[in-house]
């Protein structure tokens, strides 16, 4: 089992990711967990304390629909609180498919792809922010690693190039960055 951690990033407030990856029975399993800045998710709570605090002020609970638009927002925003505070997702490779699980607010969605059907494998980064895979499946795309900085992208294809040769080279074959040219193998 190996951890891999970002690197301090420019900006404290972007989100980050932490990597972890095991390798078993000619599976690569990546677990990858999103972590939110404290400082930015207390920005956030004190912005929708004061939002609801002038709405309050301002009295438009009062109005017709006031308290159902208020409240809605609220909820609205509680969930997204909710949707960045708890994400992490689960990337598996084998000889046949790409396995990915995304779990957000508890619910778990799980998709597999046929490794026949999968190509281009793309390294998205943009603005030095950190990034995420993008993969082509058939004429649709999906993506997986969201956050994950340069190193810890690095590390992961090198990682699938040392345990799953076959799937690397199918995957990496293809293989494009038009952010980052250091990734091309």
């Amino acid at each position: 089992m190996i951890t891999v951690l970002a690197r301090p990033m420019a900006s404290f407030l972007q989100p980050r990711a932490e990597v972890e990856m095991v390798n078993a029975s000619g599976t690569l399993r990546v677990s990858i967990e999103h972590k939110y800045p404290m400082l930015l998710f207390l920005i956030e709570v004190v912005f929708l304390a004061g939002a609801i605090f002038w709405g309050w002020d301002r009295q438009w609970w009062g109005l017709p629909n006031g308290s159902a638009v208020g409240g809605a927002l609220l909820v609205i925003n509680l969930i997204a609180l909710g949707y960045h505070l708890t994400g992490s997702e689960v990337v598996e490779f084998n000889d046949r498919q790409i396995v990915r699980s995304r779990t957000n607010l508890g619910w778990q969605r799980t998709s597999e792809y046929e490794l026949e059907k999968c190509s281009r494998l793309t390294w998205r980064n943009y603005f030095g922010k950190p990034g995420f895979f993008r993969c082509h499946y058939g004429w649709r795309t999906f993506s997986f690693g969201k956050y994950l900085s340069q190193e810890q992208a690095d590390h992961l294809l090198a990682r699938l190039q040392s345990t799953l040769p076959n799937v690397a080279n199918r995957l990496l074959a293809t293989f494009s960055s038009p952010a980052t040219s250091s990734l091309h193998r």
